[in-house]
C-alpha cells in the first residue's frame, strides 16, 4: 500500500520527499509504527489525516486512493476456484492462456478435455460454469442444455469466437498500433491512462482529440487527462475548434471499438513440427533483434500463432505480459532457456512460425538468418 501511496502522490506532481514524508506519518500516527495496509487505513478519514500533520491536498488523493471501488480480481493461475470463478474470469479475459490451461486441466476427464463453453449468441457464465463443475467432479454432463427454450451444446474454448468476430475497445492513445487496444480493466497498456466509466462516445472523442491536438503528450500528461475527463461528454471533452470538426462530420468519427488485426482467415495457421537431423535449426539467436523483427512487421498481436505446435503445458507457463510487444520479448526469452523433450529448440519453433506468417516482408530476413542447416542442439 506504501508504494500505492508514493505513486497516487507523486503522479500528482508532489515530490518524492514529500510522498515520504505523508507515509511515514501514516506509519507512526495512523499505523502504529507499521507500514500502511488498506486494512489499517480503512477507517481513517481526511480529516484524521490533517490532524495527524499531513496537508489537506495530499489528504485528499490519499483518501482517494482508499475509497475507489476496487475492480474484479486478476486470474492468477495456481490457485484454487470454483466453477463460477473460472466461468467468470474467462468471461473477462478469454484469451488469457494461462486460465484457459488451467480450466482444460480440471475438466479433462479420462485423459480427454471435455467441452464447457455455452455461447449460443455470447458467452453464458451460468451455464458454462455448470459444465465446469460437472467435468471437475467427473460427474456425466448432458450432450445438450436448454437455453432461452433452445438446445445448446458445450464447446471447447475458443470455439465460441470463430462464430464472429469480436469487438474490442480501442485505446484512445494508441488506436493506430496494432496492439492498440485497452485491458480488460479499461486501462491503456502503453500510458496506464483509465477509461474506467467512460462512454463509448467519449471514448470517441478522445480518440478524435488525441490524434489531433495530443500525439506528442507524455504518458504522464495523458494519465492526468483521463483522470480529468472521466463522466464528461464529448462536449466537455474537446471545445472549441476541435468540437466544432466533431460536429461537421459525425461519420468521421472515431470508432470506439474494433476487431484486433488476426492471421488471414483464408489461410490456415500450420503448426511448425519439429525438425528432424539436417533440418533448419537455430544457429545464432539473438532475442532483441527478433524481438525488433515481429514489432516492426506490426505482427505483435499474433500470439497465438506463433506459439503453434509447442506443448501446451509449455505455452501456459509462459509468464503472462501487459502489452503485446512486451509478450514477444518476454516469450522469446523464456523459450530460449527451455528444450523440448527430443531436444529441438522452442525458440526456434517460434521464429519458424513468425517467418511463416511475415515472410512477405523483408523483416522475416531477419529472422531466417537466425536458422542454419544443422542438427538441433540438445542441453
Amino acid at each position: 500500500m506504501k508504494d500505492q501511496i508514493k505513486k497516487a502522490l507523486t503522479d500528482k506532481q508532489f515530490p518524492d520527499a514529500i510522498a515520504d514524508r505523508v507515509v511515514a506519518i501514516l506509519r507512526d500516527k495512523c499505523c502504529m509504527g507499521a507500514d500502511p495496509t488498506a486494512g489499517m487505513l480503512a477507517h481513517v478519514t481526511k480529516d484524521d489525516m490533517v490532524a495527524a500533520g499531513i496537508a489537506p491536498a495530499a489528504a485528499g488523493v490519499i483518501e482517494t486512493l482508499l475509497r475507489a471501488p476496487k475492480g474484479p480480481k486478476k486470474y492468477k493461475s495456481g490457485r484454487s476456484y470454483s466453477a463460477a470463478e473460472y466461468a467468470e474470469h474467462y468471461e473477462r479475459d478469454p484469451e488469457n492462456a494461462a486460465l484457459v490451461a488451467d480450466i482444460t486441466r480440471a475438466t479433462t476427464v479420462d485423459g480427454k478435455p471435455r467441452p464447457w463453453v455455452i455461447a449460443p449468441d455470447k458467452f453464458r457464465p451460468e451455464q458454462s460454469a455448470q459444465y465446469i463443475a460437472w467435468h471437475m467432479a467427473e460427474d456425466p454432463a448432458p450432450a445438450v442444455i436448454m437455453v432461452d427454450g433452445q438446445p445448446v451444446a458445450p464447446v471447447m474454448p475458443g470455439e465460441e469466437r470463430k462464430k464472429d468476430e469480436r469487438l474490442y475497445y480501442v485505446d484512445p492513445f494508441t488506436p493506430d498500433a496494432l496492439e492498440g487496444f485497452l485491458d480488460v480493466e479499461m486501462a491503456s497498456p502503453r500510458t496506464r491512462a483509465s477509461f474506467k466509466g467512460y462512454s463509448d462516445e467519449a471514448l470517441s472523442a478522445m480518440q478524435f482529440l488525441w490524434r489531433r491536438e495530443l500525439r506528442n503528450e507524455g504518458s504522464l500528461a495523458l494519465r492526468r487527462l483521463a483522470d480529468e475527463m472521466r463522466g464528461k461528454g464529448p462536449a466537455e471533452i474537446l471545445g472549441g475548434e476541435t468540437l466544432a470538426a466533431w460536429n461537421a462530420n459525425p461519420k468521421r468519427r472515431p470508432d470506439p471499438k474494433r476487431a484486433k488485426v488476426r492471421v488471414d482467415p483464408f489461410v490456415e495457421p500450420t503448426p511448425v513440427a519439429a525438425p528432424s537431423v539436417g533440418a533448419a535449426s537455430i544457429a545464432k539467436f539473438d532475442v532483441h533483434a527478433a524481438h525488433a523483427a515481429i514489432i516492426q512487421a506490426s505482427a505483435a498481436g499474433n500470439r497465438d500463432h506463433f506459439l503453434g505446435g509447442l506443448p501446451a503445458g509449455m505455452v501456459a507457463s509462459l509468464p503472462r505480459a501487459s502489452t503485446p510487444a512486451a509478450q514477444v520479448l518476454s516469450d522469446l526469452a523464456t523459450l530460449a532457456q527451455m528444450s523440448l523433450a527430443d531436444g529441438t529448440r522452442p525458440e526456434q519453433v517460434y521464429i519458424e512460425n513468425a517467418i511463416h506468417l511475415i515472410a512477405p516482408r523483408r523483416e522475416a530476413d531477419v529472422l531466417r538468418a537466425m536458422l542454419a542447416p544443422r542438427e538441433p542442439a540438445t542441453r
